[in-house]
C-alpha cells in the first residue's frame, strides 16, 4: 500500500513543483517544502476526527498535526515488534515450507519439506546458509555453507563425507551495517516531535479561510465548515525560512539528525544555512490544504488541491476513512490517461483499488487482527490475469524473536492457461547463535582426491536426477 501511495505522492510533488535536485541550486529548499507538504499530507489523511471544541481554524490544524504525531510515535514505540541489535547480536531467519504447483517444470519439487536458514553475526564476523530438503522424513540433501574468521567451508554428508574448504574470503569487508543500525527509533521519535512542533508554530493565521459549505460524503450531503490553508509562494517562502531558522536553534533536533544521518552537527548546520540563502519560490505554484469539519469540529473530509485541481481527497464515513489520489498514469506528459488510487479503511482491514482510464487494473484487500494478516491481490490487464494471496497467522512477537505461519498462493492466467503455485510453512527470526562449519579436518577443494571427486559427482548427479535437473552437469 505504502509503495503505491509514496510513489504517486512523489510524482505529484515533482510534476507540480518541478523539483529536480540535479538541475539548480534551489533543490535544497524545494526538498524542505516537499517535506513540509508530506507532513501536512499525513496529518490530513490519517487524522481520526476526535471532538474539537475550539473552533479556531489554527487550533484545528494544530490538533490534527499533534494527533498524527501521537499515532506515529505510538507505532515507533510499539512493544509488539522485533528489535534485534544487528551490530551486537546475531540474527537468524528460518523458513520451513512445502510447495504445491501445477507448473510442469516444478512438479518434481512438490510435496517435499524445505528448510532454509540464513544467519549473520556481524560482531563476530560469521555468516551461514543452511539448506535442507527431505521427503517422508528422509533427507535428500542437507547443506551448510558458512564463513568464520574469513574461512569458507562447506559441509554436506549427502554430497561428500568430508568437510570441504573453499578458501578464504572477507565477506564483511564491503558490508557496513553501521548505517542501518543508525535507524534508531528513539532518535526518530525525537525528530518527529521537534519537527511537529516547528511545523505547528509555522502556521500563519492570516492564511486561513473559513466558510460554510455543503459536500457529499459517502452517499449523503452534509453541511460543514470548510477551512482552507493557503500555502502559496509567499507563505512557502516564509514557512521554509522559519522552519530552517528554528531547526538551527534546536539542539535536540540537530543531535538526533546527526545520529540518524551519521553526519556531524556543523555539516548539518552548513547545509541548512546554505539552504536558507537559496530560498526562491518564484516557480512555486502553491497548494491548498482543506479540512471539512462538523459543528463539533470533527474532521469529516479533507482535500489537497493545486491550480484548482484536487489530487488527494479524504473522507470519513461511519468511522472508516477513504482516500482517493488522482494523477497521470505516466511520467510522460504526452500520456494523458488518468490514474486513480482508492484506499478504503474497512472494519477488518482495508481495500486498495487502482484504476487507469476508469478501468480497474488492481485490487488488494487486507484483512488483519492482532495475530493474523491476509492480503488478497488481483491484477488484470489485456494479456495477463493474476490472483494471489498471502496469509500470515499465529504470529508471536518478542523483542528478540518472531514466528508466524505463512501461506502464499498464486494463480496466473496467460493465454487462457492457468498456472498455480502454493508455498506454505513457518517463518521465524531470532538472535540465537549462528551455526557454522568446523574447519577441523577440512580438505581444500583443490586437494580433493580422484575418489573424492567421483563420490561428489555421483551423489550430486543422483540428487539432481530427483529434480529432473541432471542436465545441469552437462552444461
Amino acid at each position: 500500500m505504502n509503495d503505491n501511495l509514496n510513489m504517486n505522492e512523489s510524482v505529484e510533488v515533482k510534476d507540480r513543483f518541478n523539483i529536480d535536485p540535479s538541475t539548480n541550486k534551489r533543490s535544497k529548499w524545494k526538498f524542505i517544502i516537499g517535506g513540509i507538504i508530506f507532513v501536512v499530507v499525513l496529518a490530513v489523511i490519517v487524522f481520526i476526527g476526535y471532538n474539537r471544541l475550539n473552533s479556531d481554524p489554527v487550533s484545528i490544524y494544530k490538533n490534527t498535526i499533534n494527533d498524527v504525531y501521537k499515532l506515529m510515535s505510538n507505532e515507533l514505540n510499539n512493544e509488539n515488534s522485533l528489535n534485534i541489535d544487528i551490530l551486537n547480536e546475531p540474527v537468524n531467519i528460518r523458513m520451513n515450507a512445502k510447495l504445491d504447483t501445477n507448473i510442469s517444470e516444478l512438479k518434481a519439487f512438490n510435496n517435499l519439506n524445505y528448510d532454509l536458514a540464513l544467519g549473520l553475526d556481524y560482531k563476530n564476523k560469521k555468516g551461514a546458509v543452511n539448506l535442507g530438503i527431505s521427503e517422508d522424513n528422509k533427507a535428500i540433501i542437507k547443506l551448510l555453507l558458512s564463513i568464520a574468521n574469513k574461512k569458507v567451508n562447506l559441509k554436506s554428508d549427502e554430497l561428500l563425507s568430508k568437510t570441504i574448504s573453499l578458501g578464504e574470503y572477507d565477506l564483511f569487508k564491503d558490508i557496513n551495517l553501521e548505517d542501518i543500525n543508525d535507524i534508531n527509533l528513539e532518535e526518530m521519535d525525537i525528530i518527529l516531535k521537534e519537527m511537529k512542533n516547528i511545523l505547528i508554530n509555522s502556521l500563519d493565521k492570516n492564511k486561513f479561510d473559513v466558510e460554510n459549505t455543503k459536500i457529499k460524503i459517502g452517499n449523503k450531503e452534509e453541511n460543514l465548515k470548510k477551512i482552507t490553508y493557503n500555502f502559496d509562494a509567499e507563505n512557502a517562502e516564509r514557512t521554509v525560512k522559519y522552519v530552517i531558522e528554528e531547526m538551527l536553534k534546536n539542539d535536540n533536533l540537530l543531535n538526533s539528525l546527526s545520529k540518524m544521518t551519521n553526519t556531524d552537527k556543523d555539516t548539518i548546520k552548513e547545509f541548512l544555512n546554505d539552504s536558507l540563502d537559496e530560498i526562491d519560490t518564484s516557480e512555486f505554484e502553491g497548494v491548498e490544504f482543506i479540512l471539512y469539519v462538523d459543528v463539533l469540529n470533527n474532521v469529516r473530509a479533507a482535500s489537497i488541491t493545486s491550480l484548482d485541481k484536487e489530487f488527494l481527497h479524504y473522507e470519513k464515513v461511519d468511522d472508516l476513512f477513504k482516500i482517493t489520489i488522482t494523477g497521470d498514469a505516466s511520467l510522460d506528459s504526452s500520456y494523458n490517461e488518468e490514474m486513480t488510487i482508492n484506499i478504503e479503511e474497512q472494519k477488518d482491514g482495508g481495500l486498495i483499488t487502482i484504476y487507469v482510464a476508469k478501468e480497474k487494473i488492481l485490487e488488494a484487500k487486507i484483512t488483519e487482527n492482532d495475530k493474523d494478516y491476509k492480503i488478497d491481490l488481483k491484477v488484470t490487464t489485456d494479456e495477463v490475469s493474476f490472483d494471489g494471496s498471502l496469509k500470515i497467522d499465529n504470529q508471536k512477537y518478542t523483542k528478540s524473536k518472531y514466528s508466524g505461519n505463512f501461506d502464499l498462493s498464486l494463480n496466473v492466467t496467460v493465454d487462457k492457461k492457468d498456472y498455480d503455485f502454493n508455498l506454505k510453512g513457518l517463518l521465524s527470526i531470532d538472535n540465537s547463535d549462528v551455526n557454522v562449519v568446523s574447519d577441523k579436518n577440512s580438505i581444500y577443494y583443490e586437494d580433493l582426491s580422484e575418489k573424492d571427486v567421483e563420490e561428489l559427482y555421483d551423489n550430486l548427479t543422483n540428487i539432481l536426477k530427483k529434480f529432473n535437473l541432471s542436465d545441469l552437469l552437462e552444461m
